[in-house]
This record gives structure tokens, sequence and C-alpha cells, in this order.
């Protein structure tokens, strides 16, 4: 079974747009080696690695407290990534962390929270490649630009009925030439 760690890289006060690692450990003996390395390195250089619990939600809360731009209570100003402990391992050992945080994407739930206000991003989240507005689609058979299909059946009874007229005219006269036929 997988246990989540947290990882704050940054000592001081967290901004807005600060990166939290979500680093998943399993209990193989590689992930515990991993695992033991990427603490013992924590420790030394003063990054904040501890298991997760609420002490690591509260602490979380209380240091991003006065950096919500935005104003929701729903979504953490700070981005979460989730790794494994392998990932975090060859990112300590590359010194990579600027490249990692360029490639990491932010989950769809985040994303949705986090620009549910943002026309642009509405616009990408629904699709929609334009950048004007347009008309709404017409209905069919509700919208009110459609009443005139009413004069459309009207002419087609109509029609229907004056071949059934035509018909009986060619039929009687039919009968009177030829009777029988």
């Amino acid at each position: 079974m997988k246990r989540k760690f947290c990882l704050v890289r940054e000592p001081s006060t967290l901004k807005c747009g600060s990166t939290v690692y979500v680093v998943w450990v399993g209990s193989s003996l590689r992930e515990s080696t991993y695992f033991s390395l990427v603490r013992e390195f924590c420790n030394d250089v003063g990054w904040y690695f501890k298991q997760w619990s609420d002490e690591v939600d509260s602490a979380l809360e209380l240091r991003s407290r006065y950096s919500r731009t935005d104003g929701t209570q729903f979504v953490s100003p700070l981005r979460f990534i989730s790794i494994s402990i392998w990932v975090c391992y060859r990112t300590i050992i590359d010194d990579s962390w600027a490249k990692f945080e360029e490639q990491a994407t932010m989950s769809h739930h985040e994303r949705v929270f986090r620009f549910r206000n943002n026309p642009d991003n509405l616009l990408q989240l629904h699709h929609i490649s334009r950048d004007t507005s347009r008309q709404p689609n017409k209905r069919k058979h509700l919208s009110h630009t459609y009443k005139a299909g009413l004069l459309h059946v009207g002419a087609l009874c109509l029609g229907a009925a004056m071949l059934f007229v035509l018909d009986a005219i060619v039929s009687f006269f039919a009968t009177m030439l030829w009777p029988n036929f």
C-alpha cells in the first residue's frame, strides 16, 4: 500500500503559485531505499518532508493563508504536483526541478476550480474555437421562427387534397367516356 508524503522546497511563506509535491511511497525495498535517501536529503537541506495528515493540511493552510488571489475557498493558491518517490529521487539527483515544474500540468478538477470565471478557459473547456459571439442554435419545433412551418404543412395538405380531387375528376370522366373500361 502506498503512503502519501508532502514535499515543500520553499522554506519561507508560500505564495500564490508555489509548488507543493505530493510524493507517493510504496512498501517495496527499492522504494524504501529511495524514501530514506530523499528523507535524509530533505533534512540536510531544510525542505519540508512529512507524511500527509491533518497537521500537514493545517500547516499548508497557515503558510498560504494570505496569498489567496481569487477569493475562493475551494481552490488552494498552491500548485500540487503528484509524483512517485523514484521521480522525486531522480529530480533531486538531476536538480531539474524547474524543468519538471514547467512540464507538469494541472488536473482537470484543479483547472476547473481555479479558472472557472476566466472566459478564455471556459471557451477552451467547452471546445469552442471562435472569438466572436454568435446567435443561439435554432430549435426545430419549439422556436418562434419555425411557426411558419405550420404554413408549409397546410400547403402540403392542400396539395394532397387537390390531388385527391383531381383523381376523382379524372376517374369520373374516364367512367363517362369509357363505361366498360
